[in-house]
């Protein structure tokens, strides 16, 4: 099952790479509906579209050679952003959220988005045919300190 699922998040992930992604193409349409200063065509005034856009969890991926720590912003209050910089042999994350919502809670997600990560690691290892490459150090996890500065609307 976890084969299968990384196989279909990988196929996901080529078909928006390659623009077939359906988020970034309405956008692209709204826009250009906004920008012409017509009427807004009605699929983008429906509760159903307008749910579909809010991202509690919004990711990114933002592969440098380097351990650079950046940041990709919550975009919606009650959420959670996550870039992740994927190396070799470990992979750095930064989890940020609101400070003034209070059902988020960052540290609290990282920690949890640590520990569901070592164990895929374990089911991986100890299913070979899982792994497309050996693995045989663990992976080093860096958690930022939590910074004193605070984010507000």
């Amino acid at each position: 099952m976890l084969r299968k699922a990384m196989d279909w998040q990988t196929e996901v992930m080529l078909e928006n790479i390659l623009g077939y992604g359906v988020d970034n193409h309405l956008l692209g349409l709204r826009q250009t509906a906004v920008e012409s200063g017509e009427a807004l065509p009605e699929i983008f005034q429906d509760r159903i579209y307008s749910e579909s856009n809010q991202f509690r969890l919004s990711t990114s991926q933002v592969p440098t050679t380097s351990d650079s720590v950046m940041c990709y912003g919550a975009v919606v209050n009650d959420g959670y952003g996550a870039a992740y910089n994927p190396h070799p042999d470990y992979i750095v994350i930064v989890v940020s959220s609101w400070h003034n919502c209070s059902i988020t809670n960052s540290a609290k997600f990282a920690t949890n988005l640590q520990e569901a990560l070592r164990e895929m690691k374990e089911l991986v290892l100890s299913n070979p045919e899982l792994a497309k490459t050996k693995a045989t150090e663990p992976l080093e996890w860096r958690i930022p300190e939590e910074t004193t500065s605070s984010v507000t609307e």
